[in-house]
């Protein structure tokens, strides 16, 4: 019955006259695309949400407001102390350096470095060097995410395939001068990698298609680059502010206890973290902009705009939240692992490690727990629950590994980015300063490596901030997708029936009517209810 192939037709053929009270499912061939199923606009005013998962949209309103406060207050107490640190500071090192043989660096040492001492210093042709290999890394990192958009699958392959020769080098160059112990970890890596590899080849496919759907919401709202380099800027000042209020803080007494001490290091990390957490639910808040909006209005830079105020205003609790656990996880770590340093403590040793574990976790459950903020602006108790329902219905094992794959192969594109800075920082310094020392040289080097490097990590945590939102957002909302997108979301979908070909689409229609029938407001709720459900080879649903 060519209604049958259809799947829409078998849907409302059936229901045509039908008038049944009970649920009737349609089984569609596991090899068959999902459809957008229409009906008409009458039908329409009656039918109610789909069951796709699709989370509620939180109340106006600031989140967890107790939590920003006390931030606000932190950021207070350390500008005050701040403040009184910054004339002891500097004036300590002007005093310092008043003579010239106290071992301060001056301006003709450092001239004599670069150019020698026959050679005249041409600063100005430095500065421009530096600012043009800046622009070189940012269209190194541009090319690299080109590519990553073109051939994802590739890149994610390639990049295990280098992991692994990299690996099997280091067992040669082993072998070859007689370090038999070293040569030995470096087989039981390869093995270890050979076995990983049998298990994650079938989900390269996915893994591709969410890093391209997240490089492709990123590209239709570049701005949002804007955001990540200001709070970046942001958490630099607030580690020289924190510094400069621990000098104050410190000098003020002849001992200081270690209860201060911790307290100034949370102050110190939840600041940092509060910054890398603004970028994140910035980017989430962005691409759910995107995933929810049609083509013709995804490209709007008031989503970028939305998102950050979002972040900055009504979610800011809630950010404040999640950073101050994962900070004072952070400052108990370093308060033990000072604690072994000094006493050579195995109890400290093995607290630190424990800490570390339970910090990784709870790093780890923040990233998504971040994405549900800004895409449906939840508190961070609500968000931490989803998270757990997530993984409970994708698999803990699933979502690792695919955040393994992703995470791995932007960090080696960041290091290739960097290698290739750093070659052309060689070349520089041979073109332009043809008489220059070495030192000049490596200086060229070491920036080149060190701006690419950076810029190349900055856009990676971007893509993958917005790779988790994807997976969050396919999870919860893929007809959203579905609707706006429908070329990503069959990416998608494609991708992940491939990992699992055991599933099967089922259409089910409620509380059937004659097709075509108006309904009334009131008669709303009697009106069909028609979804598409992906459940597993057991009848589980599976998103």
């Amino acid at each position: 019955d060519e209604q049958d192939k259809n799947g829409a037709g078998a849907l409302f053929a059936q229901s045509e006259g039908a008038g049944a009270e009970e649920p009737t499912t349609v089984k569609m061939k596991a090899d068959q695309q999902p459809q957008h199923y229409l009906v008409s606009e009458a039908d329409y005013q009656g039918l109610q949400a789909e069951a796709d998962g699709k989370q509620e949209v939180a109340a106006k309103g600031c989140r967890d407001p107790a939590f920003a406060v006390a931030f606000l207050a932190t950021a207070g107490v350390m500008v005050y102390y701040a403040t009184q640190g910054f004339d002891t500071v500097f004036n300590s090192a002007d005093d310092d350096c008043e003579g010239e043989d106290d071992g301060c660096i001056s301006a003709g040492t450092i001239d004599d470095l670069l150019w020698g001492d026959d050679t005249d210093s041409d600063m100005g042709k430095l500065v421009s060097c530096f600012l043009g290999m800046a622009v070189f890394a940012a269209l190194m990192c541009v090319v690299w995410m080109s590519l990553v958009m073109k051939y994802p699958e590739s890149y994610i392959t390639c990049g295990f395939y280098t992991y692994v020769c990299v690996i099997a080098i280091c067992c040669g160059l082993a072998f070859t001068y007689g370090q038999a112990v070293t040569a030995m970890i470096c087989l039981f890596i390869l093995m270890v990698l050979w076995c990983q590899w049998r298990r994650i080849k079938a989900r390269i496919p996915f893994a591709a298609a969410n890093l391209a759907t997240a490089c492709t919401a990123l590209n239709a709202h570049k701005s949002v680059m804007c955001v990540v380099i200001f709070m970046i800027v942001l958490s630099l000042a607030w580690s020289f502010t924190v510094a400069l209020a621990a000098s104050a803080i410190f000098n003020s007494s002849a001992q200081v206890s270690g209860i201060v001490v911790f307290l100034v290091l949370v102050a110190y990390y939840w600041g940092g973290m509060i910054c890398a957490n603004v970028s994140h639910v910035t980017i989430a808040g962005t691409v759910g902009s995107w995933w929810f909006s049609p083509p013709e209005d995804a490209s709007s830079s008031y989503a970028v705009t939305s998102s950050f105020t979002r972040a900055m205003t009504s979610s800011f609790g809630s950010i404040a939240f999640g950073s101050l656990l994962v900070a004072m996880l952070e400052a108990m770590k370093q308060m033990c692992r000072e604690a072994q340093r000094q006493n050579n403590s195995m109890l400290a040793c093995c607290a630190a490690c424990i800490i570390g574990c339970i910090e990784g976790l709870v790093r780890y459950i923040n990233r998504y727990a971040f994405c549900y903020v800004g895409l449906y602006g939840h508190d961070f108790c609500a968000a931490g629950s989803h998270v757990f329902g997530l993984f409970n219905h994708r698999g803990w094992w699933t979502t690792l590994l695919n955040d393994d794959l992703i995470g791995n192969a932007l960090n080696y594109g960041a290091l290739m980015v960097g290698l290739v800075c750093g070659v052309g920082g060689l070349v520089v310094s041979k073109i332009v300063f043809t008489d220059a020392s070495d030192e000049l040289m490596y200086v060229l080097i070491v920036y080149g490596f060190i701006t690419g490097f950076v810029m190349a990590c900055v856009t990676a945590n971007s893509v993958y901030s917005a790779v988790a939102t994807v997976y969050v957002a396919f999870a919860e909302s893929h007809v959203a997708l579905q609707n706006n997108h429908p070329d990503t979301f069959y990416r998608l979908y494609e991708a992940w029936h491939h990992f699992h070909p055991q599933l099967v689409t089922y259409i089910v229609v409620q509380q059937q009517a004659p097709y075509g029938q108006i309904y009334s407001q009131g008669e709303a709720q009697s009106a069909p209810v028609v979804s598409a459900v992906h459940v597993d080879q057991n009848g589980e649903p599976v998103y």
